[in-house]
């Protein structure tokens, strides 16, 4: 498939989005701590495990901190590993 590039095509101001409204405290998390994370949080709109999984890992990939993700009852849950 082609596609034609196209110049001065405004993007539309209420579909840029620039990071993630979630703000996880992940760096104030120690070894052992946990938290949970609502499914009714209204940053999470549709996968709410894939979204949380994807801003752990972001966050852990440039840190030395090691985490684990899960769905849990009405949310999902972030465990601090390492």
């Amino acid at each position: 498939m082609k596609f034609k590039i196209e110049k001065r095509i405004p993007c539309p101001k209420n579909k840029i989005r620039r990071g993630h409204r979630l703000k996880l405290p992940l760096l104030k998390m120690k070894k052992g701590d946990s938290i949970f994370v609502s499914s009714k949080n209204p940053a999470l709109k549709l996968s709410g495990t894939q979204a949380v999984r994807n801003i752990v890992s972001q966050f852990a990939a440039s840190s030395n901190a090691v985490f684990t993700v899960a769905s849990v009852s009405n949310g999902v849950r972030v465990w601090r590993l390492k």
